[in-house]
């Protein structure tokens, strides 16, 4: 049997964060990043270039793939190149919210599926409000 697209993208998720988590105290700066083309869905792409700490609740349900064919990846950096690249560091405090989101539809009974998301909310520099919300299933530190 082989693996998915998808199966082996989340896979390499959750060793990329095990690696990044091995070395947070040196790069403890971690960032959002897209593959920002056609195929990015609008709110990945909001997030390219958004900065967290490493230890920051974010990462809890929004490491990525956050969604199936999700291609997002994140990036660690020390304090000095996140400085040195003008970065601003951000905080999820405040902004994750608990949701009800569709997970599926009941073929008996057509009704949706519902089961428990986190939700990033947060504006960008121009004020306009963007809202990340992980595929239900998607929203936990790959391969946990």
């Amino acid at each position: 049997m082989t693996a998915t697209v998808a199966e082996t993208r989340a896979s390499y998720g959750g060793a990329r964060y095990r690696q990044q988590k091995a070395g947070e105290k040196s790069h403890p700066v971690w960032v959002y990043q897209s593959m920002q083309d056609a195929h990015v869905r609008p709110t990945h792409l909001a997030m390219h270039g958004r900065a967290f700490r490493a230890d920051d609740p974010i990462w809890n349900t929004h490491y990525p793939p956050n969604a199936w064919n999700c291609r997002c990846r994140v990036r660690a950096m020390t304090e000095a190149q996140a400085a040195r690249r003008g970065i601003q560091i951000h905080s999820s405090d405040g902004h994750l919210h608990q949701v009800e989101q569709k997970a599926a539809i009941d073929s008996r009974t057509g009704q949706p599926i519902m089961r428990p998301g986190t939700e990033y909310r947060w504006r960008d520099k121009d004020g306009r409000e963007h809202t990340l919300l992980p595929d239900a299933g998607w929203g936990c530190i790959p391969g946990s």
